[in-house]
């Protein structure tokens, strides 16, 4: 098991047990680690881990910069390897992995859509009608698995607020297999990219050094980890961790949105409109 497996099951287990000293020290290592520029995109034992840890931290941070990206990329990659094995929703992971998803898509939609989408498909139009494709996906394979996860407070939180504001249709069993296997080849293909993609694209820091690198990444942060609220302690008592030149002084902080992020914002407009043609498009 690699050092970051480690290190984001001791995270889950920090909130779990209510540690929140602890929780901020590994948040703060998980997301060095990943911030360092030699860092690969792997395939790991305990995905599920990773996927989870990564979108609870997420919500820590503001949602914008190279680094905050990255995270979100790695996140995806992690828990689209969970569904992708899966098709038939026989592993209650894969219900978890979709809610985590949908949250993902949901809470970065022009980075995600509107950037990182329209980047391999060429247009805004062709992102909003994939974006659409696999939201349906992820909500479908969380609503129709046969296992009820337990998630955190938040997290169910964060779940509800994605489903409300998305515009999803639930049709006919025959349309949605033809929808789910339509974009299990665009999983196929995110997973081939993602990994060059992370290192090409989106780059880490080089000539990493922890006395610098680490104090830029704790001001990144919240002052006070949303997880740690009181209301969180109070729904998950009782859930597992399973259920749920020199550039040495680089700076870490946001970076301004690039012209893709920023031109992005009609994203929402347009798939807002463009969910039952698309559809209905199936069911033809």
């Amino acid at each position: 098991m690699s050092s970051l497996e480690n290190k984001c099951q001791n995270l889950l287990m920090s909130i779990n047990s209510g540690d929140i000293d602890r929780y901020k020290r590994l948040r703060t290592s998980i997301v060095a680690d990943i911030s360092d520029n030699d860092f690969m995109v792997s395939d790991y034992e305990d995905n599920l881990a990773v996927g989870k840890s990564l979108v609870i931290i997420l919500y820590d941070m503001p949602h914008s910069g190279i680094i905050y990206k990255r995270i979100v990329l790695i996140a995806l990659h992690s828990l689209l390897k969970i569904i992708i094995s899966d098709k038939n929703d026989s592993n209650p992971q894969t219900a978890i992995a979709s809610a985590l998803l949908l949250i993902l898509f949901s809470e970065n939609q022009d980075f995600v859509g509107g950037e990182y989408i329209a980047s391999k498909v060429g247009t805004t139009d062709a992102a909003a009608h994939q974006f659409i494709g696999m939201t349906c996906v992820f909500y479908w394979k969380y609503k129709f698995n046969t296992s009820k996860p337990s998630l955190l407070y938040r997290t169910e939180q964060r779940l509800q607020k994605a489903i409300n504001t998305s515009t999803i249709d639930t049709p006919d069993i025959s349309t949605r297999k033809k929808v789910v296997d339509f974009e299990y080849d665009n999983f196929n293909s995110m997973l081939h990219d993602l990994p060059l993609d992370v290192e090409l694209k989106f780059p880490g820091v080089p000539f990493f050094d922890p006395e610098i690198v680490y104090p830029q990444i704790q001001s990144l942060f919240k002052s006070e980890p949303i997880y740690f609220k009181k209301a969180d302690f109070i729904s998950h008592a009782n859930t597992t961790m399973n259920t749920e030149g020199n550039n040495k002084n680089r700076t870490i902080t946001n970076a301004a949105p690039n012209k893709t992020e920023s031109s992005s914002g009609c994203l929402g407009f347009i798939i807002f409109f463009m969910v039952t043609s698309l559809i209905m498009a199936y069911s033809m």
